[in-house]
């Protein structure tokens, strides 16, 4: 693997993307993961986003920036901007299963499942299955779980697998109750889980 430069986020330092973290102030250099920036602030977001965006320029198959930067995206809420990114991402490393998922969430653009387009559920339930089959992880069980309560029961819908069953296989396979406050906080108003999924 070529060694790909990317200035470090935090500090502006030079480095290259196979450091993971900067040398100099010790900050992370790639974003794996959703939760790692959730409290970081937006002038910190939108900084890291310039950065990986600028090393993306001379190396645009590169799976790690381009997840970096939709998670970056995401976390502004510009979503289809982070939706575009996590599919970049999927092209050029299919078996990252976080990117199907996180590429659904995106789908809904900040709305609950109930105010969404159908073919746009239709998506985000084909990303979803894609992520649970790559690797089996409640959190994606459950959220398809909530899309299916919130867009098909509620409307008086059919569709099968029932939420409940669903709901079963996301209970069976656990979820740390990060992953959720994690995904709830993608959507607008303060969104929780209804009774009926918890």
């Amino acid at each position: 693997m070529p060694i790909i430069p990317l200035d470090c986020p935090g500090c502006g330092e030079p480095a290259a993307l196979q450091d993971k973290r900067c040398k100099c102030c010790g900050r992370e250099l790639v974003i794996s993961t959703f939760n790692s920036v959730m409290n970081r602030p937006d002038v910190e977001l939108q900084n890291s986003a310039r950065r990986y965006q600028k090393a993306l320029r001379d190396n645009p198959d590169t799976p790690e920036l381009q997840s970096s930067l939709a998670y970056c995206f995401l976390k502004l809420r510009l979503f289809d901007r982070a939706r575009a990114a996590f599919e970049k991402a999927m092209e050029e490393d299919f078996d990252a299963s976080d990117n199907y998922f996180w590429a659904a969430v995106c789908l809904m653009q900040g709305k609950r499942p109930f105010l969404v387009s159908r073919e746009l559920i239709d998506r985000a339930l084909k990303y979803l299955e894609i992520a649970s089959s790559i690797e089996s992880k409640g959190v994606y069980r459950l959220f398809k779980s909530f899309i299916l309560y919130d867009h098909f029961e509620r409307k008086g819908l059919n569709h099968s697998p029932s939420y409940r069953e669903e709901l079963l296989a996301a209970k069976a396979s656990g979820y740390p109750s990060a992953d959720v406050e994690a995904f709830l906080s993608c959507f607008n108003d303060a969104l929780t889980l209804p009774d009926a999924l918890r």
